[in-house]
């Protein structure tokens, strides 16, 4: 706002006061033009009924001099007044007298040259008839300036009323001295258009670029204080962290270059070209899904982000000392009030415009091109799908707006097999550039979309204040000719660093959209429409046509150089290595927010953007951490002993999330075979440990070849080579220890069953296992009564062996 008001002061020092009634006087016959169309009563008159005049500014140029200062910003009827006021300066040290003020107009219609030629003609050129002119009878003090407002009616200028007629005429004012020599003047434009000519009207497209923030790469956000100043705050002054007067409900100022240009984009008819970075990066709250953060010594050393040590599943071990490679990007500060406000515009008037949508970040198309780094170019289109689909804003995304506007060969072939349709390139950088619009890409299915020079010479002047009266009669001019020209189609479309004043750059919009004969339309109907007579395979062997456009093998004149080649190649790399990841993501937020990492580093605003190499360097490293978050933890030699056994597999998961992944094996030798995989279940920040069956054919070395894999099949990471060592022998000699122990145990059995039969009583048998004791076969029967002869009791043999001798 401080700006504006700057502004205001400055065109009030300009403008002073204007001429009291009583200073004029009427003009002298011989002063005005006779004949047919020689005004009847021409007027001069002040710009208002206060003082004449003011000081003339410090700055003010020396000598007299005379500037328009407001002409009529619409088509010149015939029962119109064609008003203009001037400024008339005195620069000099001393009082000048005897001055004429000429309002003269050039009668012949003006072509397109003729507009520029007019426009930029010398003092001393021709200026056309005087149809006003009015000496001061007042001297003009030293230092001193008056605004004068002449005025004549349209049907007094000699000008043919025959509606066929209309079109472009030239207008200037002059200031003469007593002598009749010019001293100085101001020349401007004036499109007469008598009657109702209807002529068919000009199809204009209208482009306003919305682009041109820088991303942080590790975030890859516009940062908020960079965002509030592009929106809110040209300077940077911001009085609160909201970038407002710290209440944070103000509304979105339009002093920041972004808000000025928002509020042209809403101008009706004009056509929007978007980084939907401006989306993400104004949208409340954590926008973005889970990102890679960097711990202490590249990502090593944090726990789980979980904040909790989950319970282990079975077969699982603590994860100890396993980093976590992810965390969720904490919220950023909530984008300020006139961030919010200026969203909130630019999502109400979407709708009521086309939306052409770059790359998201703006990705460098030329620089990713050179690199031979493709994919950042299709991950900024998708990312930018998903931006305008979460942000409810519909777009197309199959035109493409290259640095500069120059396109190669490479650069086109990558685009059109991304599934672009259209190019917006600069036609000063082709050799022949066709005359229309829209032309066929020679071996290309692209359609050059090329602006009008001059007319987006002229729109982009619009930063211009001192430049803003006579523009919009320009941009009529330039219209009515171009028309009148048989031309049907034109594009306007500013750089993208294009800032303009609103209110000159609006009043340029009102000229370029409001003529009768003009009528807006949108890129996609230029696009739709190209030049029917166009043959592209006419100059497919390099030989151009007026209708074909003809691109270089390589692009030149950019207005900076590319990005550097070596960096994008290693952010590529460290994203093809993390992408691996996805098979086993079950959300891939951590990936997503690396290639949105990835992206950022290739945007078109970081080649001028200071320590965008350390960025990218710290991406790069977050990306690697993020390839190793999911890997086998393996020791030293492994020894197998038996013919069928398993080898133990250790797999740890740095996410903070869980995975399911396959471990697979291979051997390179027929010592050792692989019997089979093993699956399992890894929670986030853990380990765990897996059995891969195996069997061994023969004794000595072998490396097991281990990987891991999703459950679909798919590497990730790094294959890991682990040694074996297969004893067989150790096997055998175990089996034979066994055996001999046996043998032993057995030996010792018999031995001792001996030394018991030996101690048995003569005439005592061993007693059956079936045959009963004693005491269960019942009660002895009597004893036969003896024989004769025989004694009733045998005597027994004493039993002399000791006890000891008895055991």
């Amino acid at each position: 706002m401080a700006e504006r008001a700057r502004r205001g002061a400055l065109t009030a020092a300009l403008v002073g006061v204007p001429l009291l009634l009583a200073a004029l006087a009427p003009t002298p016959a011989a002063a005005l033009p006779t004949g047919p169309g020689a005004p009847a009563a021409p007027v001069l008159e002040p710009a208002s009924t206060s003082a004449a005049r003011a000081a003339a500014p410090d700055d003010a140029p020396g000598g007299v001099r005379v500037r328009v200062v407001d002409l009529p910003a619409e088509a010149l009827a015939a029962d119109d007044d064609l008003t203009v006021e001037v400024l008339l300066v005195n620069g000099t040290e001393q009082e000048v007298r005897d001055l004429t003020v000429e309002l003269r107009v050039q009668r012949a219609r003006l072509d397109r040259d003729g507009v520029a030629a007019w426009a930029g003609a010398p003092v001393d050129a021709a200026a056309g008839a005087v149809v006003l002119g009015r000496p001061l009878l007042e001297p003009l003090p030293p230092r001193t300036q008056e605004r004068l407002r002449l005025s004549v009616p349209a049907a007094d200028l000699g000008l043919p009323r025959d509606p066929s007629t209309w079109g472009p005429r030239g207008v200037a004012v002059d200031v003469v001295d007593a002598g009749g020599t010019r001293l100085d003047a101001d020349r401007g434009h004036a499109v007469w258009y008598p009657g109702d000519p209807e002529p068919d009207p000009l199809r204009l497209g209208v482009v306003v670029p919305l682009t041109g923030a820088a991303p942080d790469v590790g975030t890859a956000l516009v940062p908020d204080a960079e965002l509030s100043r592009l929106v809110d705050d040209p300077a940077g002054d911001q009085t609160s962290p909201d970038g407002g007067d710290g209440t944070g409900d103000d509304e979105a100022g339009d002093d920041g270059r972004l808000g000025r240009l928002l509020t042209l984009a809403e101008h009706p008819g004009t056509t929007w070209v978007l980084d939907p970075l401006l989306l993400d990066s104004s949208e409340p709250g954590d926008s973005t899904d889970a990102a890679p953060v960097e711990a202490p010594g590249s990502g090593v050393g944090e726990p789980p982000v979980a904040g909790a040590t989950p319970p282990l599943a079975p077969g699982e071990v603590p994860a100890g000392d396993v980093p976590s490679a992810t965390a969720t990007t904490p919220a950023g500060p909530e984008p300020t009030g006139a961030v919010l406000a200026w969203r909130e515009r630019l999502l109400a008037a979407a709708p009521d415009h086309e939306v052409l949508a770059l790359p998201r970040a703006d990705t460098d198309l030329l620089s990713v091109t050179g690199a031979g780094t493709p994919e950042l170019w299709r991950l900024g289109l998708a990312q930018a799908g998903r931006s305008l689909e979460r942000a409810g804003v519909s777009g197309r995304t199959d035109v493409v707006w290259p640095a500069g506007g120059a396109l190669g060969t490479g650069a086109a072939e990558l685009a059109a097999g991304s599934g672009a349709v259209g190019a917006l390139l600069d036609g000063a950088l082709l050799d022949d550039p066709p005359a229309g619009p829209a032309a066929p890409v020679a071996g290309s299915d692209l359609t050059a979309l090329l602006p009008d020079p001059t007319l987006t010479d002229l729109l982009t002047t619009a930063d211009d204040p001192d430049a803003g009266a006579l523009l919009p009669a320009r941009l009529l001019a330039e219209t009515a000719a171009l028309t009148r020209e048989e031309g049907e189609r034109a594009l306007v479309l500013p750089p993208r660093t294009w800032d303009a004043d609103v209110e000159v750059a609006g009043a340029a919009l009102d000229a370029l959209t409001g003529a009768p004969w003009v009528e807006t339309t949108d890129v996609s109907d230029l696009l739709a429409d190209p030049d029917p007579d166009a043959d592209p395979d006419e100059a497919a062997g390099g030989a151009g046509t007026a209708d074909v456009v003809v691109l270089p093998d390589e692009a030149t004149g950019t207005p900076s150089p590319p990005l550097d080649a070596g960096v994008l190649t290693s952010v590529v790399e460290a994203v093809r290595a993390a992408g691996a990841l996805e098979a086993v993501l079950r959300d891939r937020a951590p990936l997503s927010a690396s290639e949105r990492s990835a992206v950022a580093a290739a945007a078109l605003a970081a080649r001028t953007r200071q320590g965008w190499a350390a960025e990218v360097e710290a991406t790069v490293a977050d990306l690697g951490v993020l390839a190793g978050a999911v890997s086998l933890v393996q020791g030293g030699t492994v020894t197998v002993v038996g013919a069928e056994t398993s080898v133990p597999v250790t797999v740890a998961n740095r996410l903070d999330q869980a995975v399911d992944v396959v471990v697979t094996a291979t051997s390179d030798s027929p010592r050792l075979r692989v019997r089979g995989e093993a699956a399992t279940t890894v929670g986030p920040g853990s380990r765990a440990q897996v059995l891969v069956p195996v069997e061994a054919v023969a004794g000595g070395d072998a490396v097991l070849r281990l990987e891991l894999r999703s459950p679909g099949g798919v590497l990730v990471g790094a294959a890991t080579e682990v040694p074996v060592q297969v004893r067989l022998d150790v096997a055998a000699w175990g089996t034979a220890g066994i055996a001999g122990l046996g043998a032993l145990v057995l030996l010792l059995g018999l031995v001792r069953t001996v030394r018991r039969v030996r101690a048995r009583p003569p005439g005592v048998r061993p007693r059956s296992p079936d045959q009963p004791s004693a005491a269960a076969a019942g009660p002895e029967p009597p004893a036969s009564p003896a024989r004769p002869g025989e004694p009733e009791h045998p005597p027994q043999p004493a039993d002399t062996a000791t006890a000891e001798e008895r055991r």
